[in-house]
């Protein structure tokens, strides 16, 4: 039972981490996007 609790807590710590990475990219592809609007209104 407690293995299986600690299994349990490294996946939601795991979870936790790839959604933080996963909104991390999320932000660096919108700023993407702006610099390239950016760019486009430029030429």
């Amino acid at each position: 039972m407690k293995m299986r609790a600690l299994g349990l807590l490294a996946s939601f710590k795991g979870t936790k981490a790839f959604l933080r990475g996963l909104k991390v990219l999320l932000e660096v592809l919108e700023v993407f996007q702006v610099l390239r609007n950016i760019m486009t209104v430029q030429e």
